[in-house]
């Protein structure tokens, strides 16, 4: 059971400038190996998932993985990137989706997914995701734990081990903000 760490990374424009953004999936890769072709079959499964969760303004601008624990066998840097398959709402950037799934007591694999516009309740309470969207995650999230990406790959949990429990989307929106960036240097007074 070869393992595989891939890794896809996201852009959007946002506060006058371009945030990047990535998921990593650490997954079994079940009957197919870790060469090139069968990392980037993965990458394109995984993207074709995540299209289905962003909204329309991300783009999907680079895909590395391989062996976990050495080089990538599989590097894109997409010339066009693809984008995701969602209108963009009224949402900001940095309100995401939280999806978990519990593999031990109090032992839980996580994943951000950030810019899924246009989820929350119009009327009520607006920090409530809206039921069907978190379905329609759900049954995206669910290819991760039940083989049906490429090979039979599944979720591999940071202890070691196939994840059996699959991926669930939390029901609150919440914020989680993209990493910092340096700050500019003034020039000095003069």
């Amino acid at each position: 059971m070869p393992i595989a760490h891939v890794v896809i990374t996201k852009e959007i424009d946002f506060r006058g400038g371009t945030e990047r953004f990535s998921n990593g999936y650490t997954l079994d890769t079940g009957s197919a190996g870790t060469g090139e072709a069968d990392i980037g079959a993965l990458v394109t499964a995984l993207i074709d998932m995540e299209q289905t969760i962003h909204a329309s303004d991300v783009r999907f601008v680079y895909a590395n993985g391989g062996p976990r624990g050495v080089d990538s066998t599989f590097v894109n840097e997409f010339t066009t990137p693809e984008v995701g398959a969602q209108t963009p709402g009224y949402d900001h950037p940095e309100v995401c989706v939280l999806a978990e799934s519990k593999f031990g007591q109090r032992r839980y694999a996580r994943k951000w997914y950030h810019c899924c516009r246009g989820l929350g309740e119009t009327s009520g309470d607006a920090s409530a995701m809206v039921a069907a969207v978190r379905t329609a995650i759900n049954t995206q999230l669910v290819k991760l734990t039940n083989g049906t990406l490429p090979g039979g790959a599944k979720y591999w949990t940071p202890i070691g081990g196939v994840l059996t429990t699959p991926f669930t989307v939390d029901p609150f929106l919440r914020t989680h903000q993209f990493k910092a960036r340096p700050k500019r240097k003034v020039p000095p007074a003069g």
